[in-house]
């Protein structure tokens, strides 16, 4: 396979992967706003308050808390140099 061919080829794997992290991470930052909406809380103040233990065991948390996980797990994934939705998303601190 000629260089060409195989730069074509890596740059449509690179964005299909790009468009699967896009997608999954719209539907993970509905889903935590809607958490934030039901709890009054920002996402990273929630899981920095859960991981210390301050909100407790319901199974909600848990869930938020997997999402909030997923998400930031997104981010670390990216390849270096391209841009997924919701950069400027609010950190944990």
């Amino acid at each position: 396979m000629a260089k060409k061919d195989m730069a074509k080829v890596q740059q449509e794997v690179l964005d299909v992967s790009l468009s699967q992290h896009r997608l999954r991470l719209e539907r993970y930052e509905r889903d935590l706003r809607e958490f934030e909406e039901r709890y009054s809380m920002e996402s990273a103040t929630f899981y920095r308050r859960f991981e210390a233990g301050e909100l407790g065991d319901a199974m909600d948390f848990f869930e938020w808390a997997g999402l909030y996980e997923l998400r930031e797990d997104i981010y670390r994934a990216k390849p270096p140099g391209s841009a997924l939705e919701g950069d400027a998303r609010r950190s944990a601190g």
